[in-house]
Formats: structure tokens, sequence, C-alpha cells
């Protein structure tokens, strides 16, 4: 494809699972798609080199949530979430009306195979919400 001088194009990049697939100006055709088990994480970036260059409306979207894994083993919950680029804390709240203003947990998170892992000790509310939550 070349690229001529001010001429502005649509981009799109779509990153699922290993697969990255890179669409320019047809937005539903790709121009290249290709595989790369290298990285499970990343971030968001736009670059120019040796050159001027303009960049507009640049968006990201998580179509994916996270999921928050809960298990019950030994009177302890165990909650377990992907590791992300971004970092995340876990809420709480037993009123979704005060969803606003949500209690931080504060136990140590591990680390473990790309997951974060906590465990919470009893005695628990009788309806307790959990959620995760940028930081």
């Amino acid at each position: 494809m070349s690229v001529t001088t001010n001429v502005w194009h649509h981009l799109r990049v779509k990153l699922e699972g290993s697969q990255i697939t890179l669409f320019v100006d047809n937005l539903t055709t790709p121009l290249i798609t290709l595989t790369d088990t290298n990285f499970y994480r990343g971030q968001i970036g736009v670059r120019a080199f040796q050159c001027n260059a303009q960049f507009d409306n640049v968006t990201f979207s998580n179509a994916v949530p996270l999921k928050l894994q809960l298990n019950y083993n030994s009177n302890q919950l165990q909650l377990a979430w992907p590791q992300t680029s971004v970092g995340v804390k876990l809420c709480s709240q037993t009123n979704l009306a005060m969803f606003n203003y949500p209690v931080i947990q504060t136990n140590s998170m591990v680390l473990t195979n790309r997951y974060w892992q906590v465990n919470l000790n009893p005695p628990f509310p009788p309806a307790q919400f959990l959620w995760l939550q940028s930081r």
C-alpha cells in the first residue's frame, strides 16, 4: 500500500488473543492478519518517525471485560483475575446504591501464572458485591 502526503487514512487494529488484524481505509476487509504469541498484554500508543504526522479520534475499547474468578475453599473466598497492562483494584460493597463509594480490598495480592490472586477471610456480609476497577 502506498501512502501519499496530505491524505487522511482510517486505521483499525484488532487484537484478539494472539491474532493481530490491521485494516486501512476499508474497515471491514483486513489488509494484514498475523499471529504473535510473544506478548500476552500490552499498551496502546501512536508514533511517527522522521515525519510530520497527525492523529485524530484515537479510541480504545476493551470489548472483553476481566472476569473475576471466585472459589470458596477452607472457609476462605479465593479470587483471581488475569494480569493486565493497567492496574486494577478489587472493590466491594454490600449496598449497590453505594456503588460510587466502593470499599477497596487491601488484602495481599499474589501474581501466579499471570493471574492475580487474593484470599478473603470471614466474616462475609450476607450480600457482598465484588468487582474490579481501574486504579
